[in-house]
């Protein structure tokens, strides 16, 4: 959020220079202080842990595919259009884009009309989360990536500081709100109403907040007012979700699905980077950028009423 004051306050240009040196001496000073030990010692304890890690991998690495089944249109986008980028082709069509995407669609509604068995440990529970929560970061990735080339459409005649301020601006809102909103509003609504019903209701204000600014988001007050109203979905969206996964699943599994978890952020980032991004530089209307977002959160928001309240 820091970054975002400096930013606003200043222009982008202190914020980079001073980040890099930030970072440099972040990186360099401490490793002054650091002493180690001349020789490291393997111990058997480890080696036979290593086998045993090694003899198992293969049928984790399957488990861990099956575990997150709704994100499998995601993964096969991914490889697909890093590949494609890797390789210097440019798209023809949209046809691998469609593909990837009714894939999506069927296999997050499996998963949330998929019936939570004894047998399955909080399996069915976990991939309904993810599914929900995958859709939250397509949303919320596209305004973060492409929101100064919406400024820059709708905004012209401001300079290229000014266009950052305005951007670092609306972060800087939003972030505060996202703040200051867990522990002063949302934890108390969760306790009250449930976490899941207090998060729905969240991603339901955050859709409402993209569909206004692509409708009438044209100036720099509007997009501050609105910012703010997002701020509430973002909120729930860096609280909530964690504490609800851990409802969800195995206290012994925990570091497992916690990791997993995190590929319902990374596996939808990169299709927003990779995919979304072809689209948004083909529109006419950068505005389309909020729609996108509005009609992710939408999803996010049907899909997160699919997911139980644990007692």
């Amino acid at each position: 959020m820091l970054a975002y004051a400096i930013g606003a306050l200043f222009n982008n240009y202190v914020l980079i220079y001073g980040g890099a040196v930030i970072v440099l001496l972040f990186s360099v000073v401490p490793t002054l202080f650091i002493t180690e030990p001349r020789e490291l010692e393997a111990e058997d304890d480890d080696v036979a842990s290593a086998d045993a890690k090694h003899q198992g991998s293969e049928s984790s690495i399957l488990n861990m595919l099956i575990a997150i089944r709704p994100l499998w249109g995601f993964l096969v986008y991914d490889v697909y259009a890093m590949g494609r980028r890797l390789a210097g082709v440019e798209p023809a069509n949209y046809y691998a884009e469609i593909a990837c995407g009714v894939l999506t669609l069927i296999l997050v509604a499996q998963a949330l009309l998929e019936k939570s068995g004894a047998k399955q440990g909080g399996l069915s529970a976990f991939r309904k989360v993810i599914a929900a929560h995958s859709f939250s970061w397509v949303g919320i990735q596209t305004t973060f990536v492409f929101l100064f080339a919406y400024l820059q459409q709708q905004l012209p005649h401001l300079s290229d500081i000014e266009m950052g301020r305005v951007g670092s601006m609306s972060f800087l809102i939003l972030n505060a709100v996202g703040a200051a909103l867990p522990a002063l509003v949302l934890m108390p609504m969760a306790h009250r109403i449930g976490r899941i019903k207090t998060h729905v209701i969240c991603m339901a204000f955050m859709s409402a907040g993209y569909f206004s600014l692509y409708w009438f988001g044209l100036d720099t007050l509007r997009i501050y007012l609105l910012m703010a109203v997002l701020g509430i979905g973002w909120a729930a969206m860096v609280s909530l979700p964690f504490a609800i996964v851990s409802q969800k699943v195995s206290q012994a599994r925990m570091g497992l699905y916690m990791g997993l978890f995190n590929l319902s952020v990374v596996l939808p980032q990169l299709v927003v980077s990779l995919g979304v991004a072809l689209m948004i530089s083909n529109a006419p209307d950068k505005s389309v950028i909020f729609l996108v977002s509005a009609v992710s959160l939408a999803l996010s928001t049907v899909a997160w009423s699919f997911v139980r309240e644990d007692n």
